[in-house]
């Protein structure tokens, strides 16, 4: 639509499925408003009990058309549409009927074998052995240090000014770049435990509603902890309380909602402990 520019105006737009993100500036339902489409028809609404309804509810109020296939629009020569909706759709539509994933291979996640990393090191050609760094891309890289000497001094300078006039703050960003965690952190767990226990012992609990637990607990008193849960936060039970999800509007959220999936957030996540600052970070699917 944004490539389409003026042509979208007053157009009408087709979706197989009710979209899922109806909050924030750079949604499927923003982009329907802004590009000034009229009319949306929409195959089937969002399986999932949380979400249905609400994209509907929101581009309706805005004053655009929209008709679901089944409901508003009825005859015979749409089931062949409306049967191919469900199809392009029958993932999450399983996933959301039977709460488990919709898999062909369990492939999710694992890692290479021997002969695999074998096969790869031959292929591309890479004689060395693990973790070894041969000293050409030792030389490549280190080609950048005396331009980054300079540039480190400067920034160590503008830190040292930072934490003398916010002294709070530099406090909390060295505690997070250097991995150091606060203070007496570990009694939030203890209070939240009992607490929790004494409404419903623990050991009743489902994981993922542990889970949430121990993660409302440690966000306040970890301010490096980020995590990524897609839209599935209220059901895998992911959901910061005092937190709302990471947008334009709410810099200062903890929760990421990636459409893209896992796979683009996976690499943060597991190269995060090598970068600087060493966030805390979490991924939570429905696997």
């Amino acid at each position: 639509m944004e490539a389409a520019g003026e042509y979208c105006r007053g157009a009408t737009a087709y979706v197989n499925m009710e979209p899922g993100d109806c909050h924030g500036d750079y949604t499927a339902v923003s982009a329907f408003i802004k590009a000034g489409i009229t009319r949306l028809v929409i195959g089937i609404r969002h399986p999932l009990q949380h979400l249905r309804g609400k994209a509907i509810q929101t581009l309706r109020a805005e004053g655009l058309q929209v008709d679901v296939l089944g409901e508003d629009i009825r005859s015979i020569s749409i089931e062949d549409t409306l049967k191919s909706c469900l199809v392009v759709n029958a993932p999450l539509l399983y996933r959301s009927a039977c709460r488990v994933p919709f898999s062909v291979l369990n492939v999710h996640g694992a890692a290479l074998g021997a002969k695999e990393v074998d096969a790869t090191r031959q292929n591309l050609g890479w004689p060395y052995e693990p973790f070894h760094i041969p000293d050409e891309v030792k030389k490549h890289w280190s080609r950048h240090t005396p331009e980054g000497a300079p540039l480190e001094a400067e920034w160590n300078a503008k830190s040292a000014e930072y934490e003398k006039k916010y002294p709070e703050e530099a406090a909390e960003l060295k505690s997070i770049a250097t991995g150091v965690l606060p203070a007496g952190w570990e009694k939030a767990l203890s209070v939240s435990i009992l607490h929790t226990h004494q409404k419903q012992p623990m050991m009743l609990q489902e994981t993922s509603q542990k889970s949430q637990t121990m993660l409302n607990a440690l966000a306040p008193v970890l301010p490096g902890l980020i995590g990524e849960s897609a839209d599935l936060a209220s059901s895998n039970m992911t959901l910061m309380k005092m937190f709302g999800d990471f947008q334009k509007p709410h810099p200062k959220s903890a929760t990421f909602d990636l459409v893209f999936g896992n796979r683009v957030w996976e690499p943060f996540v597991t190269g995060s402990p090598s970068t600087a600052p060493p966030l805390l970070c979490y991924i939570l699917c429905f696997h």
